[in-house]
C-alpha cells in the first residue's frame, strides 16, 4: 500500500523462490537405464573412486594394469571391461613420463599387448614433465577453485572421448588443508563435478595415514570427507596372518601378494569382497642395452589350502613316534614333534605358512589331551621341553581324533 510518501516508502519484500515438489512418476524397472559402469562395478561415469594404500604397495602399477585392460578391452585384470575398449587419461604428480613408460612397457610385455592394441586410446602427463595440476588453493586464508584448469581438463576429456581419469597422487591435485572437511569436500566435489561434465570415472590413487597396519577405508590421510565423497574405495594390503594360513604360499614370495579389498561402494550392497594380485617381474631392454627389472601387478590364482584335523589312527602314529624320540617341542630340533606331524599331514616343516599349520595341530592335540608339554632333564642337566602321551589314540580307529575326542 502507498503512503504518497516515496522517500519512506519500504522496498517490496523479496518473493520466495518457487519450489515445487515434484510427485513419482512410477516406473516399470524395465524401462529405466543401466548404470554406466566402465570397469566392473567399480568405476562408474560421472563420478569419483579412490585407490588407498601406503607408499610403494602397488598403487600405481595397479592402475597401470587397469588402464591397459580398459584400452585393449580385454579383462586380464579380473574386473569386466564394460561395453568393449575404453580411453584413458593417466596424469602422474610424481612420477616422470619415462618412469610411466617403463610400468607401461612392461605390462605391455607380460599382456601381449601390441602398439596398435592401444593407439590412440592411452593418454600419459606428468608434472615432472610440465603438466602441474593445481584444482584447488589456499588464497589469504580462503579456498580458490580453478575453475578455468577445470573447464580446460573437461575440454580435454571430451575432445578426446575419454572414459578413466586417474590423478595419482590425490594430495598432489591441491595445496588445500588436506585435514580439514571444508576443504576436502570442495576438491572432491570439484573432482566429482569435472567426472559428471565430462561423463567419464575418474580415480584418485591416494596414501593412507603414517603408521597404519591393515588398511581400511578410514586409513586414508587426511579429512573424512575425502573418503566420504567419493562412490567407490579399494584399499590395498599385503598378506597377514590369516592368508598366509590359508594359501599355500612360499615363504620366499609372501612380500610378492597384495590383496585388493572393496571397502566402499555406494552403488551396489555387496561390497567388502576381496580380491588376491601378485607382482611378476618383467624385464625390459633399455637404450643402453642393458636389461632392467620391473614390477607389474597381475591377478593371483591362489588355492585354498585345506588342511584336514588328524585322525585318531594318525594320532596313533604320532604318538609311537614320539616313544621313537620325536617328540621335542624345540622348532629347531632334529626331532622336533611337528616333523612328525608335517610328514602324516603332507607338509612342510621349511615352509613358514606350513609351521603354522603344523603348531596349530600340535596345540589341539594338547587341548584335547593326547600329549601334554613337560620339562626332561639332557646329559649335561639342562633342561629341554618335550610332549609326553596322555591318552592313547586308537590305532585302527578311522574317525577324526581331534574333534571326536572326549577329555
Amino acid at each position: 500500500m502507498s503512503t504518497g510518501n516515496t522517500a519512506n516508502t519500504a522496498p517490496a519484500a523479496s518473493l520466495p523462490p518457487s519450489i515445487i515438489a515434484a510427485p513419482y512418476k512410477w516406473l516399470d524397472p524395465s524401462k529405466i537405464p543401466p548404470r554406466p559402469w566402465i570397469y566392473g562395478q567399480q568405476l562408474l561415469r560421472g563420478s569419483v573412486s579412490m585407490i588407498i594404500a601406503p607408499g610403494g604397495a602397488g598403487k600405481t602399477a595397479l592402475a597401470t594394469g587397469m588402464a591397459l585392460s580398459l584400452v585393449t578391452g580385454r579383462d586380464f585384470m579380473g574386473s569386466k571391461v564394460c561395453g568393449g575398449p575404453k580411453k584413458v587419461w593417466l596424469w602422474s604428480l610424481e612420477d616422470s613420463i619415462e618412469e610411466l613408460s617403463l610400468g607401461v612397457q612392461a605390462a605391455a610385455s607380460y599382456w601381449d599387448i601390441s602398439e596398435d592394441d592401444q593407439s590412440g586410446k592411452l593418454f600419459l602427463n606428468s608434472a615432472l614433465n610440465g603438466d602441474h595440476l593445481k584444482l584447488v588453493s589456499n588464497r589469504n586464508g580462503g579456498l580458490k577453485e580453478d575453475f578455468d584448469l577445470a573447464e580446460a581438463i573437461v575440454s580435454q576429456l571430451v575432445e578426446n572421448a575419454i572414459d578413466v581419469f586417474f590423478i595419482d597422487p590425490f594430495v598432489s591435485c591441491h595445496d588445500a588443508n588436506e585435514n580439514d572437511n571444508k576443504s576436502m569436500d570442495a576438491v572432491v566435489k570439484l573432482l566429482a563435478l569435472i567426472a559428471y561434465e565430462a561423463n567419464c570415472s575418474i580415480v584418485l590413487l591416494h596414501h593412507t595415514n603414517k603408521g597404519f597396519g591393515q588398511v581400511d577405508e578410514n586409513s586414508a590421510r587426511g579429512a573424512s570427507a575425502v573418503v566420504n565423497a567419493a562412490r567407490s574405495v579399494v584399499t590395498i594390503n599385503p598378506l597377514d596372518g590369516s592368508d598366509v594360513k590359508l594359501y599355500d604360499i612360499d615363504e620366499d614370495k609372501i612380500a610378492s601378494y597384495i590383496k585388493l579389498h572393496d571397502r566402499k561402494n555406494n552403488r551396489i550392497s555387496a561390497c567388502r569382497s576381496s580380491s588376491y594380485f601378485k607382482f611378476e617381474s618383467v624385464m625390459l631392454k633399455l637404450s643402453d642395452g642393458n636389461e632392467e627389472s620391473v614390477g607389474v601387478i597381475v591377478p593371483a590364482d591362489l588355492e585354498i589350502h585345506e588342511v584336514q584335523d588328524l585322525t585318531e589312527h594318525q594320532i596313533a602314529q604320532i604318538q609311537l613316534e614320539m616313544d621313537e624320540g620325536f617328540c621335542r617341542h624345540d622348532p629347531q630340533s632334529p626331532k622336533w614333534i611337528g616333523r612328525t606331524v608335517a610328514s602324516i599331514m603332507n607338509l612342510d616343516a621349511g615352509k613358514k605358512n606350513h609351521k603354522i599349520l603344523i603348531i596349530d595341530q600340535i596345540n589341539k592335540l594338547e587341548t584335547n589331551g593326547f600329549i601334554k608339554c613337560e620339562i626332561a632333564k639332557g646329559k649335561n642337566s639342562r633342561d629341554y621341553k618335550i610332549y609326553s602321551t596322555v591318552d592313547k589314540a586308537k590305532a585302527f580307529s578311522k574317525s577324526n581324533g581331534i574333534n571326536n575326542h572326549i577329555n
